[in-house]
């Protein structure tokens, strides 16, 4: 189950801080690749309710993103993983996330239930609410980050992501 055999996201200087190196997910505009479209998994203790944590810079020349909630591990590049996700959201650029600025996402569950909400914050302000699609029946455990760009771009960093789940 690998797609792509080189790498399709890497670590990079921190832009702020020499010492540190932060996550580049990016479209890398290979032309040999299946999926040129940079992807990232993170795994994490499921739970029926909690929350996922991230923060992440967008490039200059960033050129789309998605980010997925899963109950499984796919292939960070798979196209597939939004329609099996419990809930994902699509950053574009000229959006509310201002490039070359670090932003914290906080993805909010009280129920990994179809029907049930994802909140979402931005900055510790409300940004917006998406529906689970899909239940997660041993509860939420992955985050996947994977560039949308239709060409070469910079993409985003991550400098990091934490999740804490509940018992409701």
């Amino acid at each position: 189950c690998s797609f792509n055999r080189y790498e399709s996201s890497t670590l990079v200087p921190h832009p702020d801080d020499a010492k540190r190196r932060v996550l580049n997910v990016r479209n890398s505009g290979r032309t040999d690749a299946i999926f040129p479209r940079g992807g990232a998994t993170w795994n994490f203790p499921g739970g029926q309710a909690g929350f996922v944590e991230m923060r992440i810079r967008l490039q200059q020349d960033f050129g789309g993103a998605r980010l997925c909630l899963l109950d499984r591990w796919l292939n960070p590049t798979d196209p597939a993983v939004a329609s099996l996700a419990m809930g994902h959201l699509d950053l574009a650029s000229g959006g509310k996330l201002k490039p070359q600025q670090w932003h914290t996402l906080r993805f909010t569950w009280k129920s990994a239930e179809a029907g049930s909400e994802i909140e979402v914050t931005l900055d510790g302000q409300p940004f917006v609410k998406l529906p689970v699609t899909r239940s997660a029946l041993h509860g939420i455990s992955y985050v996947h980050f994977q560039s949308t760009s239709a060409d070469r771009d910079s993409g985003l960093l991550i400098e990091s992501v934490r999740a804490e789940m509940t018992h409701p």
